[in-house]
């Protein structure tokens, strides 16, 4: 009974197993019946070209992987109907492998994208393709030489850098003291004679800043007032001096750079008023052969000042400067005489403070001295330390009071006041002039100025000189957007001075400001040139253009107060030779053909 069983149970199993192949065999049968008569295609998993930017005389590699269960055949890339480029199996095998092949590049436009179409073909005959686009490596198609060929208005500058470091103020329209040699620079022939050349920028170099040349024109130490807009505390700044340009006129200006300037070359002294303690002190405007100069006595027996008020109420510090000639103090006198200049200091209120002062005096009791002395007094007509050993009859351009931002007040280095005035609001510049009987004594003032002070004051130092760097560059970009030569936009224009057509070739780019007139026939380019050393005349650069890929690179460039001119050679055009690796070199004008 067993036995039946289990044979029973085999037989079932048989009959079950027989059904299954039977299932199988079928299934089988039918997909090799469907793939007969419809084949499938390859499989690209993936394809690339590079590089994808090319230009003619370039090797391009294409790479396709593709897979395919009958095996693939063969792999091409039909490159934008140019040419075919076979691919051989480098990887893998002919069901799933990559395909590599190389093309040399020719016949394609600037500006131009292509596809490149990989085709794969099974033991089938199947095919897939797919599109890979591959672009021109986009140049520039023309340019034209520059030729410096001038300079308009400087051609010189120096730039001259203000060391404030040592003073923990920012300093606002302060007046710095600048020294130049004009005397070798006048020699070389790069200035005019009379300092009139003279100009001085901020830092931009084309902001003009207000000047005054205090004394030296044509010597090793010509000094110069120039005043600045703003002085970084704790820092240094840089402001440039221009010259060099002969057909300028001085724009020096005591007025426009001081607080108050008067050096009277107006002939006018009307505007000072007038106190005479006894007698009247007689004054007048002279010329002394050089410029005009306020004359002070003589005038027997006479005691007054001339006086000019000027507000200083809210100032931090201020200095008063002044030239002085005393002509006759009464030396060997036994009268009185004296002649300075003093200061009277008023507070908000105009209450009187006090009053400083310095001259020439016969006076015996001023500290011991004679007329060979400066002699300094405060307010209450004890006699301070002399000042400097000077003689008699020559001029002193280095005589001034300043507020030290310390106790007292100072004429020089000499403390003639040992404390300080709070709150003051004026000042008044007086000239003084005592004269006892029959001294007769006199002195010439000018070029009385008042600044402002700290301490320390900043120092300068002049730099080596620079040639302009800014080109002045005019091109007619409406034919050539016409001729579809250049964007629309003039985006495309560049300038530099390699003479590859290829911008990757370039080691460096001159930034440059279209300033006007895009599609006209006068556009306006300023170009900086710095790069050019040195910049002379006859040196040349290049302007690019016919590059439709690029966008503007036009920047704000600082006007100077000078710019090279330039003129323009015939336009170069590069031109591709379909299949070769030479490039032909078209020069306008003359018909010219260079094999590059």
């Amino acid at each position: 009974m067993r036995k039946l069983m289990i044979l029973t149970v085999l037989f079932f199993a048989l009959i079950l197993l027989s059904t299954s192949v039977l299932a199988i065999n079928f299934n089988s049968l039918f997909t090799s019946l469907f793939d007969y008569f419809f084949p499938s295609s390859p499989k690209i998993i993936s394809a690339k070209v590079e590089p994808v930017k090319v230009e003619p005389s370039d090797w391009m590699e294409i790479i396709a992987e593709v897979e395919d269960k009958y095996g693939v055949k063969s792999v091409f890339a039909d490159m934008a109907s140019i040419e075919k480029v076979e691919l051989k199996l480098v990887y893998g095998d002919e069901k799933k492998g990559i395909w590599k092949g190389k093309w040399f590049v020719h016949s394609i436009e600037v500006g131009k994208s292509y596809n490149a179409t990989i085709v794969a073909i099974n033991e089938r005959g199947k095919t897939s393709s797919v599109n890979v686009e591959f672009h021109d490596d986009p140049i520039f198609c023309c340019r034209r030489m520059v030729n410096i060929t001038g300079i308009q208005g400087w051609i010189y500058r120096r730039p001259i850098t203000i060391n404030n470091t040592q003073n923990s103020n920012t300093l606002t329209d302060y007046q710095v003291l600048v020294t130049l040699d004009t005397e070798s620079l006048i020699s070389a022939g790069k200035m005019r004679s009379d300092c009139g050349d003279i100009r001085f920028t901020d830092s931009d170099g084309g902001t003009l800043l207000s000047y005054w040349i205090e004394s030296g024109c044509n010597t090793t130490n010509t000094k110069i007032w120039v005043k600045v807009p703003e002085i970084p505390a704790s820092s240094t700044k840089t402001i440039y001096v221009y010259y060099g340009n002969s057909d300028a006129t001085t724009t020096s200006s005591g007025t426009s750079t001081f607080l108050f300037f008067d050096d009277f070359e107006d002939a006018d002294i009307s505007d000072w008023s007038q106190t005479n303690l006894y007698g009247t002190v007689s004054y007048s405007v002279v010329s002394n052969n050089v410029s005009y100069v306020v004359k002070q006595g003589p005038s027997s027996y006479t005691s007054g000042y001339r006086y000019k008020n000027i507000s200083v109420s809210g100032w931090d510090g201020y200095a008063v400067d002044f030239d002085i000639y005393v002509g006759s103090y009464g030396a060997g006198s036994t009268q009185e005489g004296f002649q300075g200049l003093g200061l009277a200091f008023f507070d908000t209120a105009n209450n009187y403070l006090g009053t400083v002062s310095a001259g020439m005096s016969n006076f015996i009791n001023d500290d011991g001295a004679s007329g060979d002395f400066f002699q300094t007094w405060n307010t209450y007509g004890t006699p301070a330390d002399t000042c400097c050993v000077i003689n008699p009859n020559n001029y002193y351009r280095d005589l001034r009071y300043h507020d030290g931002h310390s106790t007292g007040y100072w004429i020089r280095n000499v403390r003639v006041y040992n404390s300080s005035f709070s709150n003051v609001g004026k000042i008044m510049i007086a000239l003084r002039h005592v004269d006892g009987s029959g001294v007769n004594d006199w002195s010439y003032f000018d070029n009385i100025r008042v600044r402002k002070y700290t301490s320390p004051e900043p120092t300068t130092i002049t730099g080596n000189e620079e040639l302009l760097p800014i080109a002045l560059v005019t091109l007619d970009t409406a034919s050539l957007i016409s001729q579809g030569k250049m964007r629309n936009d003039c985006g495309d224009i560049r300038f530099t001075d390699s003479r590859s057509f290829d911008a990757a070739l370039w080691t460096r780019n001159f930034s440059y400001q279209l300033v006007s007139g895009c599609n006209s026939t006068n556009t306006l380019f300023r170009v900086n040139v710095i790069p050019i050393s040195p910049i002379t005349i006859g040196k040349t650069f290049y302007v690019y253009y016919g590059n439709s890929e690029v966008t503007s690179a036009s920047t704000s460039i600082t006007v100077g107060l000078g710019n090279s001119t330039t003129t323009l050679l015939p336009e170069e055009t590069w031109i591709r030779i379909s299949g070769g690796t030479e490039n032909l070199l078209i020069t306008g004008g003359g018909g010219n053909l260079t094999i590059k």
